[in-house]
């Protein structure tokens, strides 16, 4: 049983890993493709890989979140997903402003694949990866103590 228990933790770690593989994020702006908007409808937009992303002052520092901004300019509501540059720490977390001109913002940022689709933005992966673990150890704790 302890050998099942090793093979499954394995597997997740094994499932959570992305050895190699850049970031992904949905980048797209409803003012120009509506499917960008809320529904969102992918099968007019792909997936940016945010390693190719760069701070146009520091090319060395490539793009670490996915974003989701929400805007209300003079009345017209907009969308823009994408690639971001904020603390990945900072990650499922939002903000609101106003500025002037009319323009209001819901600035969302998140951690993981395509996590800016739609809806609220999803906790970072690597903390689901140790709650999964979390329930794993407990359980077979549990089982081994009956």
């Amino acid at each position: 049983m302890t050998v099942v228990i090793l093979q499954i933790a394995i597997l997740l770690v094994g499932c959570s890993l992305r050895l190699g593989e850049a970031l992904h994020c949905w980048e797209c702006n409803s003012k120009y493709d509506p499917n960008c908007g809320e529904p969102f409808k992918n099968h007019t937009i792909s997936l940016a890989d945010c390693s190719q992303r760069f701070l146009v002052h520091n090319m060395t520092i490539t793009s670490t979140i996915c974003r989701k901004i929400t805007q209300r300019v003079q009345g017209e509501l907009r969308i823009i997903r994408g690639c971001g540059f904020f603390n990945p720490e900072a990650a499922g977390t939002c903000q609101t402003r106003a500025g002037t001109h009319l323009v209001f913002m819901h600035y969302c940022q998140c951690e993981g694949e395509g996590c800016n689709k739609s809806g609220p933005l999803h906790p970072p992966s690597h903390q689901l990866f140790a709650l999964l673990l979390t329930l794993l150890l407990v359980a077979s704790k549990m089982r081994f103590s009956s």
